[in-house]
């Protein structure tokens, strides 16, 4: 009881440094977040923590209460199915999610399942951790913080080769699974949507091949290519993701919303923000200022980044690469913009 007493002190006071211990905070913020993925073997206390969030058991446990209750358990609701064979991805679905079904589903056709927002459920009343950590994350960032739970049976794949538009925390709960980490496409950086399913060919040498057991925790940039394989016991992992839609070109945009009382829509399809408006708002940047407030001033964006693929679409660096008038016009203001809350986080960085 003890032990449990503080390592929920430890999430509630620190759970960003709960989860990288023993490294510390301004050490990973500095050399990994948006940079590089970070690798964190795990300790007593986050193995112990961890193999009480969420596992196979826990999903059949639920999946029986929500049948007793007559409210199943829904596919592409709560529950997703998928599988990776051959270079394939499908997406399965049961005929219903009762626990024969699940079981058949993982054992008989190697089905990963991917539970959406799992802090819902816990494990039968009597764990609470999940949701307490991704509160505890919540108000450390500033920011919200989504989960998913994976529950992949032994040697198989349920996703294509990816990558994801989140800052991602990967945490093994059960068994094992096997992650090989690629370089972004064409170097982009910090992408602010995420890929389709991406053939094998093409992406290079890992630049990390590890196996995760539990306890260990993974952190990957948004932008970086992951594909994974359990293990000859299973896997369960869960995902804590962040800062989806947090940049600084998001809020910028916000901001040109806010101040021209909503004549500024969304970006323009296809626009592609330089490096500059794709880095991430600060820490809690939002508890401490207003923000929008701060809006006011000019200057320049950095437009060095290379562009994805062919290039096409629009800038929003350079105006276009033959876009509307519009977007060109979208594109000066969103740089005025930019400049502007970027002087404000240099401000708040300076506190």
């Amino acid at each position: 009881m003890k032990d449990k007493e503080t390592t929920c002190k430890a999430i509630d006071t620190d759970p960003l440094g709960f989860l990288i211990s023993p490294m510390g905070l301004r050490e990973f913020k500095v050399g990994n977040w948006e940079q590089q993925p970070c690798l964190r073997r795990g300790t007593p206390e986050r193995a112990g923590f961890f193999s009480q969030l969420f596992d196979l058991q826990t999903l059949l446990a639920v999946a029986e209460q929500r049948q007793q209750a007559n409210d199943p358990l829904k596919f592409g609701l709560d529950i997703t199915a998928a599988k990776y064979v051959n270079g394939v991805r499908t997406t399965p679905i049961g005929k219903d999610t009762s626990v024969v079904e699940l079981k058949s589903m993982y054992n008989k056709q190697g089905c990963t399942f991917q539970v959406h927002q799992p802090q819902r459920f816990g494990k039968a009343g009597e764990c609470d951790g999940l949701w307490r950590l991704l509160s505890a994350m919540e108000s450390q960032l500033g920011c919200l913080v989504g989960c998913n739970a994976y529950i992949t049976p032994p040697k198989t794949q349920g996703l294509a080769p990816h990558h994801d538009d989140v800052e991602i925390f990967i945490c093994q709960t059960q068994g094992a699974k096997r992650w090989k980490l690629y370089k972004p496409l064409s170097g982009f950086h910090l992408p602010n949507q995420s890929s389709p399913n991406l053939p094998v060919e093409g992406l290079g040498e890992p630049v990390l091949d590890t196996t995760l057991r539990v306890g260990d925790v993974l952190y990957m940039p948004r932008g970086t290519i992951h594909q994974a394989v359990a293990s000859n016991d299973g896997s369960a992992h869960i995902t804590l993701s962040t800062y989806q839609n947090w940049a600084t070109g998001d809020f910028a945009m916000r901001a040109l919303q806010v101040a021209g009382s909503g004549q500024h829509d969304a970006a323009p399809a296809g626009a592609v923000w330089p490096l500059a408006m794709r880095r991430s708002l600060p820490w809690g940047y939002l508890h401490h200022t207003s923000g929008l407030h701060e809006v006011s001033g000019t200057a320049g964006a950095n437009s060095e980044d290379p562009q994805p693929g062919s290039g096409k679409g629009t800038s929003f660096a350079t105006g276009g690469d033959g876009g509307s008038s519009g977007s060109a016009s979208f594109a000066r203001s969103a740089k005025h913009t930019a400049a502007a809350v970027a002087a404000g986080l240099r401000a708040f960085a300076d506190q």
